[in-house]
């Protein structure tokens, strides 16, 4: 099973934008660094509730989802950080560029998608589990065309050729 890590969940907070769900947010990224999972997921709810376009806290909780094998909300989460981030060019983590945000929550969509597709050849049903697995290259691909120094992009994607 695949697993990407973020690098936008995990960043430090410092330097982040002004805004009504950002609070929640920080004290989610503390939450989360902490290993408090219930506690980070309902900030970053709260965060949510307070600020929707908060991409951020919608990778964040994708991130959680995924490491729970929760694949529904995973999904979910990270494909709405995915477009508020493409409408909105913005990231509120400080030093990082807004295609570097993306690029993770691309890398996390790979992931996911190649997590899917291993459930699906464990039932062999080949045929979507390739389509997946396409699907995933392509999200990796994407990641890095966004950002080159992703890691975990980088590092999945080598490991597929080998």
């Amino acid at each position: 099973m695949f697993f990407v890590a973020a690098l936008a969940v995990l960043l430090s907070a410092c330097g982040l934008v002004d805004g009504p769900g950002v609070a929640a947010y920080h004290e989610g990224v503390q939450h989360q660094a902490k290993g408090e999972r219930t506690l980070a997921e309902q900030q970053f709810k709260i965060a949510l509730q307070n600020q929707p376009d908060l991409a951020e806290a919608h990778i964040n909780l994708g991130h959680m989802y995924m490491q729970d094998v929760w694949l529904d909300g995973a999904e979910t989460e990270t494909r709405q950080a995915i477009d508020i981030l493409e409408r909105t060019k913005k990231t509120i983590v400080s030093g990082s560029t807004y295609q570097q945000t993306l690029s993770v929550a691309y890398s996390n969509l790979g992931a996911i998608q190649f997590t899917r597709a291993q459930q699906l050849l464990a039932k062999l049903d080949l045929k979507q589990a390739d389509s997946l697995q396409t699907a995933g290259i392509a999200s990796l691909n994407k990641a890095l065309a966004l950002d080159p120094s992703n890691a975990s992009a980088q590092s999945v994607l080598a490991a597929l050729k080998n």
